[in-house]
């Protein structure tokens, strides 16, 4: 029953950092949050959750973001129906149309698909900043998790002593920000990552350790949206998953406090950091500014054409 408990009162709080968002009354986001538990999904948890609690938990639970439905400015989509695609072949081809000379290639771990930007559904014009997944590499991470497509550990910013003298290390992952940071055992860190533990001993490594800072895991600005995949395809995909998993149809790049632009990521709107009342904040401001670009360019258009037909009326005979 205390379980009961605070999973309600979870989704009440979630639903009222809701409602000033989009304007719906508490009972309706309510209903959007409803029946979105997964403990073992890494997609996100209840809105209510900060990122600034613990590192030391980074399991978290889903929740249906679907109310997020801003649609303005989008960037090209990642995806290809898959039947479209051969999944075999050269990695220098594009897997779409099997011509070489690719622009772009999936950062999934293992992945060697590689596309041309014209075959890409809708096409881009320009390379996409940060982390580009293919469909396939997009479904495995909201399937299995963030860490099922980075190419493994990055870095080591922090130590602590465990149980029976063990010890586990805070590790960031390659391709995915502070955020996504985990403590891993000493034995895991052996697995997969020796030579970057061998190094970590030296008084350089245990200096850069102090330096990590929680504000690295906090959203400051949020640069571009772009959608997953064409949302009926999406639909079809949650479908087969079940109702566990929350349906997500666009994800947002990220700039942290603290970090760069370089730094920039590529986080899904469901995310527990960008279901908070704060993240609400910096969308409401990404969809201002994209408001003012486009009276902007309205405005110089229309003045653009008024200058011609001044100019037409001017030489016109008569």
């Amino acid at each position: 029953e205390a379980r009961d408990k605070i999973a309600s009162d979870k989704h009440e709080n979630a639903a009222s950092c809701l409602e000033e968002y989009k304007g719906n009354s508490v009972s309706e986001a309510k209903s959007q949050l409803a029946g979105a538990e997964k403990p073992n999904c890494s997609l996100a948890s209840v809105c209510t959750i900060s990122v600034k609690t613990s590192m030391e938990e980074n399991k978290a639970r889903p929740v249906d973001c679907d109310f997020m439905d801003l649609s303005k400015q989008l960037v090209g989509s990642n995806i290809l129906e898959s039947n479209e695609i051969q999944k075999d072949g050269d990695p220098t081809t594009c897997v779409v149309c099997r011509h070489p000379e690719t622009d772009l290639s999936c950062d999934g771990k293992g992945c060697n698909r590689s596309f041309h930007l014209s075959c890409l559904d809708p096409p881009l014009q320009d390379t996409p900043p940060g982390v580009w997944l293919c469909i396939f590499c997009i479904k495995r991470k909201i399937e299995f998790g963030v860490y099922s497509v980075s190419e493994g550990i990055d870095s080591i910013w922090n130590i602590k002593e465990g149980l029976q003298n063990s010890k586990h290390y805070l590790v960031k992952y390659k391709g995915l920000a502070h955020v996504h940071n985990q403590w891993i055992s000493e034995i895991q860190m052996l697995q997969e990552a020796p030579t970057l533990l061998s190094k970590f001993s030296t008084k350089y490594q245990i200096e850069r350790a102090i330096r990590w800072k929680q504000e690295w895991t906090e959203p400051h600005r949020l640069l571009q949206k772009r959608l997953l995949m064409p949302r009926k395809l999406a639909d079809e995909f949650f479908s087969r998953l079940g109702n566990n998993f929350p349906k997500c149809y666009y994800e947002w790049l990220v700039k942290w406090n603290g970090l760069g632009y370089e730094d920039a990521t590529w986080e899904y709107e469901t995310s527990p950091f960008l279901c908070t009342c704060e993240a609400m904040t910096l969308m409401k401001d990404y969809e201002a500014r994209i408001e003012a670009k486009a009276a902007f360019v309205s405005s110089n258009a229309d003045k653009v054409i008024h200058d011609l037909m001044s100019k037409q009326h001017f030489f016109s005979p008569g």
